[in-house]
């Protein structure tokens, strides 16, 4: 009789969950050709009820960020501040892009005030845009 290893469901390959650039590429064109304060009727139910799970990935996962221009990277964060606010199922919390966006910028030192407080004001998120505490 052999005796497995178990391994919880998490731990399947990062590399199979990571977001690539074709995604992050997809995510920027809608972004850039929608309009942000009406997303439920701007996007396709498709892509409402299937792209939610990039609202639960974690920061290892989102790698590709740093490849993206700063104004890239503050479109999608607007995008996804306001697609958790405004889409059913798009609840980020604590794994929300926006804090994986928002250390990019930071580590860029290219995350200003006006950014800061539009986040705020846009969310009920209490993570945001930093993430948790500890």
């Amino acid at each position: 009789m052999a005796i497995g290893v178990w391994e919880p469901a998490n731990s399947q390959s990062s590399k199979s969950k990571r977001i690539d650039s074709k995604k992050v590429n997809e995510i920027l064109i809608i972004a850039g050709s929608v309009d942000l304060s009406d997303l439920m009727n701007a996007l396709s139910q498709d892509f409402i009820q299937t792209e939610n799970i990039l609202m639960k990935k974690q920061s290892t996962d989102w790698a590709c960020l740093s490849d993206y221009e700063d104004d890239e990277l503050e479109l999608l964060a607007r995008f996804f501040t306001l697609a958790e606010m405004q889409l059913t199922g798009w609840d980020g919390g604590n794994l929300s892009p926006v804090i994986y966006i928002v250390k990019v910028l930071k580590k860029r030192k290219a995350f200003g005030g006006e950014l800061r407080k539009w986040i705020k004001a846009s969310t009920d998120n209490r993570y945001l845009p930093n993430g948790a505490i500890l």
